[in-house]
């Protein structure tokens, strides 16, 4: 698809913004901070725990992990002029019992015409992680 994309059709850059307060949450483990930033149906998709409200989720996600980090490496809006973002990143994630693992990850997040975050799409390759650690949110 080959079409010509004006400025005015890009998505508002307070997209980066919502972007950057989420991965700066995420690594502090604040659920609420982070809750704060989605519709209240708003869902995550994860390729480890499935579709869920995001509460749920980061209160799994903060249970299961020590003192994380998150090296980000680029945020990205859509060329099409969706209301998306991506967060591309090396998640430095620390689980409870003290074992690291590190893994590129990218967060896909759709917004509603209020800026806030109405899913997110975590994309990364589930293999490593699982040969690794297993599934450590059971």
């Amino acid at each position: 698809m080959n079409q010509h994309i004006s400025e005015s059709t890009l998505p508002d850059a307070g997209h980066v913004a919502v972007v950057k307060r989420y991965l700066d949450r995420l690594e502090a483990s604040d659920v609420e901070g982070i809750v704060a930033l989605f519709t209240e149906d708003a869902q995550v998709v994860s390729p480890f725990l499935g579709c869920m409200s995001p509460r749920p989720f980061f209160d799994k996600v903060r249970d299961a992990s020590g003192q994380s980090r998150i090296e980000v490496l680029d945020i990205l809006l859509s060329a099409q002029g969706a209301s998306r973002a991506m967060a591309y990143f090396v998640y430095h994630w620390q689980l409870r019992d003290g074992t690291e693992v590190r893994f590129d990850c990218v967060d896909v997040f759709d917004f509603n015409e209020q800026g806030r975050i109405q899913r997110m799409t975590i994309v990364y390759d589930t293999h490593p992680v699982r040969a690794l650690v297993g599934d450590k949110y059971a």
